[in-house]
């Protein structure tokens, strides 16, 4: 049964969250989708765009390709689209339903709410309808939206399957962490959980398709949606095996509840040790402690990232020397490889991946704050200052050492791999390209924290906003103030280009003003405390 009470608060107190995500989904969706008929006026722009799509580079970020002749807009879009708009509406799924189970546990609000007549299993179906509902709204909107703008070659029944894989999936994804809620006994660790859950998934998408496995894809619940052939072969069949993944992960959530305590996890916590060492002398080293495996997951797993990337390099080198077609489309102008021209694209995505470790971690010493982990830094001798800049300099190191990682993982792949590797200093340039702009975004960040942390979460659009331009702006052929928008805009394409010096200087610069701002408000403004 669901508690309607609860449901109604529940309501009350995300609707902004909601609407947010909601707005950022469909515009997206919707958005493209109207954009995308100008894009391929011809069946031969459509033809050669299908053949760039199928090759190892592109169906590693897209997923299996299941497009079929003729090929039209519409198809060309769903195979673009769909994953990327999956892992969106994943993140808001995670975003809600981490906040409403671990994360109310942890304030001591479920422990009011089931001091009333209301049971576990109550509040945990409260919470599914909750992501029911926020997933049904989702499906609606999309369907709707691309059953409005019509795009050449969609069907209705293809628009209505786009988007019911985005809400089947996003529901999915939102049990799962209702699962790593039980599993977990904090917040942080059931988020850390269910991104490294979502990050495992694309990345045995990212393996299969550049091991030419497509068995294992299946593997990669991410990616279920992209076997369906939307707007190509439009199978509906399998939606039942999404369908089963959501009651299956429900079930699990709910056995799992049954057998744990409340404030507690499943996995138990390790003893502490009888003597703080000297990692607890200071919330420098006690950040480092505290932070610390969320930094080793993260360099891990965008090491294996780029590894995967880089294992590609080589297929791709070989099919556009075999198809002129492909070599036309992916190199470009100015004569530059393929794989050169690949590598400029996920620079750009490297470069935005490893500004969110900085950011999170910037994000916390708000969290902190308020859930009052720092009260007990702030009785003592210890001055904001120093606290804030703590945080910004873990944050900092954090994101320069993830995005070392990733480029590292790309030349490693690329040099067991490829007969004629990338020369590391192409990944050093590409490195030193992307520190300037991620430096602004962590630092950017602390400038919201120390002067207005309730708007923190604005860096995500950016960031998304940098994403989009990066990976679509050529494609899209959007214009170049949009990118300008962002700190990333403003650098060449390296590691093609040269490095701009000048531009990296004043974005520096830039970033050291707004980081020395957010010290002086934070050490001004009020602490939030509950």
């Amino acid at each position: 049964m669901i508690d309607w009470t609860l449901f109604k608060l529940l309501l009350k107190k995300d609707w902004v969250k909601f609407v947010s995500f909601l707005v950022g989904i469909v515009t997206m969706t919707v958005g493209v989708g109207a954009y995308f008929p100008t894009l391929y006026h011809t069946q031969a722009a459509r033809d050669a765009m299908a053949v760039v799509l199928q090759s190892p580079a592109m169906t590693a970020l897209f997923g299996p390709s299941k497009l079929a002749r003729p090929y039209t807009t519409a198809g060309l879009f769903g195979y673009e689209m769909l994953i990327w708009v999956i892992l969106v509406a994943v993140v808001a799924n995670l975003s809600i339903s981490v906040a409403n189970s671990r994360g109310d546990e942890e304030r001591g609000i479920v422990e009011l709410l089931l001091a009333r007549a209301m049971s576990r299993f109550q509040w945990l179906n409260t919470l599914t309808a909750e992501l029911l509902l926020f997933n049904g709204i989702l499906t609606a909107l999309n369907g709707f939206g691309l059953m409005l703008i019509g795009m050449p070659g969609h069907t209705i029944g293809g628009d209505w399957l786009f988007a019911g894989l985005v809400g089947l999936t996003g529901l999915m994804f939102g049990l799962i962490s209702l699962v790593m809620a039980q599993v977990f006994g904090t917040a942080r660790n059931t988020t850390i959980g269910a991104y490294l859950f979502v990050t495992l998934s694309y990345l045995v998408m990212v393996l299969a398709t550049s091991l030419q496995a497509p068995n294992w894809t299946w593997a990669a619940i991410v990616a279920w949606g992209t076997e369906f052939g939307v707007y190509s072969t439009n199978q509906r069949g399998p939606v039942a095996l999404l369908v089963l993944g959501v009651l299956g992960f429900y079930a699990l959530a709910a056995s799992l509840l049954a057998r744990r305590d409340l404030d507690a996890g499943l996995l138990p916590d390790r003893p502490g040790a009888k003597r703080a060492n000297w990692t607890l002398k200071g919330p420098l080293t006690l950040l480092v402690r505290t932070q610390g495996l969320t930094g080793v997951v993260w360099l891990v797993m965008i090491f294996v990232f780029g590894y995967a990337y880089g294992s590609a390099f080589n297929l791709m080198d070989n099919l556009a020397q075999t198809n002129q077609v492909v070599s036309n489309v992916i190199a470009g102008n100015g004569g530059h490889t393929v794989v050169m021209n690949f590598l400029v694209i996920l620079t750009m995505l490297f470069g935005i991946l490893s500004a969110v470790p900085g950011i999170m971690v910037m994000n916390h010493l708000f969290s902190d704050e308020k859930k009052g982990y720092l009260e007990s830094l702030h009785a003592k001798p210890v001055g904001r200052l120093r606290l804030f800049s703590g945080y910004a300099a873990f944050g900092w190191v954090l994101s320069v050492a993830v995005l070392a990682a990733g480029l590292l993982g790309m030349y490693v792949g690329g040099l067991v791999n490829m007969t004629h590797p990338l020369a590391l200093s192409v990944f050093g340039r590409a490195f030193l390209g992307m520190v300037a702009p991620m430096t602004v975004m962590v630092l950017g960040q602390g400038l919201i924290i120390g002067a207005l942390p309730k708007l923190r979460n604005l860096i995500w659009l950016l960031a998304y906003l940098a994403f989009f331009d990066g990976y679509f702006g050529h494609l899209l052929k959007l214009p170049t103030w949009l990118g300008k928008l962002t700190p990333y805009g403003w650098m060449p394409k390296v590691p093609v280009a040269a490095v701009d010096w000048t531009t990296s200087l004043w974005l520096l610069s830039l970033a050291v003003i707004l980081i020395l701002f957010g010290m002086s408000w934070y050490r001004r403004r009020d602490l939030e405390i509950g």
